[in-house]
């Protein structure tokens, strides 16, 4: 098999066992914050927000990898994730104060995420052309679209 097929399947399961923990972390926290409900949902936040943004760094990443852009971990590529990170979050955010259901914020985060990282995907410090910052942020737009319920639980 492809060794770069195998890294991709292996990095799949590995964003998958993430998500797995931050969803199980869920009744741990439960149990030890008891009637602390500001604080519980505040930890829920970092989870979801922390397992997201690992999300949104294996997308850019294995895109750019495949189109054969990657040229390491830079401080640009930091805030390049940093700054998809932060737009999806603000359209996970909208999309579940719009609708509160998984599959309509999913599909309604879509096209905002999409739009965003097209936006950031052009500019000078991300040094990508048109085509391939479609590419990218369609990637990006699927694979971190709100799937696993909202990541702002404060005030839930």
């Amino acid at each position: 098999m492809n060794t770069r097929i195998q890294r991709f399947i292996w990095l799949g399961v590995c964003l998958l066992l993430i998500a797995t923990a931050a969803l199980a972390q869920e009744e741990e926290i439960a149990l030890m914050t008891g009637s602390y409900q500001l604080f519980h949902q505040l930890i829920r936040t970092l989870i979801f927000s922390s397992m997201y943004v690992l999300f949104y760094g294996a997308a850019l990443v294995i895109t750019l990898s495949y189109l054969k852009l990657f040229d390491g971990f830079e401080t640009s590529t930091y805030l390049w994730i940093a700054a998809l990170w932060f737009g999806g979050m603000v359209a996970n955010f909208l999309a579940y104060k719009v609708t509160g259901h998984h599959f309509g914020a999913a599909l309604l985060a879509m096209p905002i995420i999409f739009g965003w990282g097209v936006l950031i995907n052009t500019r000078s410090w991300a040094d990508l052309t048109l085509p391939d910052a479609l590419r990218v942020a369609a990637v990006v737009a699927v694979v971190c679209a709100p799937y696993f319920g909202p990541t702002w639980m404060i005030g839930r």
